[in-house]
């Protein structure tokens, strides 16, 4: 770890005004995901000088409420968005309900309608 680098990023953090935290927040989900923008947001909450209330932009997710009658479908469906093994696809399912992210390839939209279509009571979160 360089030194000199971890002191510039906290010499930058802690002047940093409530927009430029908001702006990074949103770049660390985006990039590293909901758990790394929650530590980040702890970090920032310390660093920055002004009180602020951070937002973290969360993307939407999929609120897959029950598989209906077509399990076997739904199941097919997640393992096809999500390159999943069966059993996980399985227990996905029988998890219901359950909050799903978007998928690696493709998007929440894609996700929603292709369990839609499976016969899935899904909505968007």
């Amino acid at each position: 770890m360089n030194k000199e680098k971890v002191k510039r990023m906290a010499r930058d953090l802690a002047s940093m005004t409530a927009q430029e935290a908001q702006v990074v927040m949103q770049l660390m989900t985006q990039q590293h995901g909901r758990a790394v923008a929650r530590i980040a947001a702890d970090a920032l909450l310390t660093a920055v000088k002004s009180p602020v209330v951070l937002e973290v932009p969360y993307p939407p997710q999929v609120l897959l409420r029950n598989c209906g009658e077509k399990k076997i479908m739904v199941i097919k469906t997640l393992r096809e968005q999500y390159h999943n093994a069966l059993v996980e696809a399985k227990h996905m399912v029988d998890s219901a309900p359950i909050l799903l992210d978007a998928p690696p390839t493709g998007s929440i939209h894609e996700l929603l309608e292709a369990l839609r279509a499976a016969g899935a009571t899904v909505e968007l979160k």
